[in-house]
């Protein structure tokens, strides 16, 4: 069973994680991928796992240009930590095989502090649009299949 707790491993700090998260500039052929629902925008990509990193890391963000009030700001920010930390599972889509660490920045743009219900509905929409890029090296039974030729005759 995961853990339901939020350590400071799986919070996204480092200033080139983020800065590879929202320049689009990524590593290798993992791309950027973005998503919208209602107030809650999501923008995800992975990188390659140091030895003690986690299979996620999460930056929550909500921008004072939509909430003025401090008080504001940081209660949606507490909701949305909170949202993730009691379903990681959800958001953590990376096998524990693949190597690679899911950075994941959960943007609030709404303009009104939600309720925790439908912030939650929210988050679950947009982390359940969040797709995994296909690996170059398990390639699916059609792509085997498109390049052969000699299975046409």
């Amino acid at each position: 069973m995961a853990s339901k707790r939020f350590p400071k491993s799986e919070r996204l700090c480092s200033k080139n994680d983020i800065e590879t998260l929202f320049s689009g500039k990524t590593e290798g052929d993992s791309p950027v991928g973005k998503t919208r629902v209602r107030n809650v925008a999501l923008r995800w990509t992975l990188r390659n796992a140091a030895s003690n990193d986690p299979l996620c890391k999460v930056l929550v963000s909500v921008p004072k240009r939509n909430l003025k009030k401090a008080v504001a700001r940081i209660r949606v920010k507490r909701m949305l930590r909170e949202i993730y930390r009691s379903d990681k599972s959800m958001w953590q889509k990376v096998p524990a095989s693949a190597n690679k660490v899911m950075l994941i920045a959960v943007i609030y743009t709404g303009r009104e502090v939600p309720t925790f219900k439908s912030l939650e509905r929210d988050c679950h929409e947009a982390a359940a649009k969040i797709v995994m890029p296909k690996s170059p090296q398990n390639p699916t039974p059609a792509d085997k299949n498109a390049g052969d030729v000699s299975t046409m005759e």
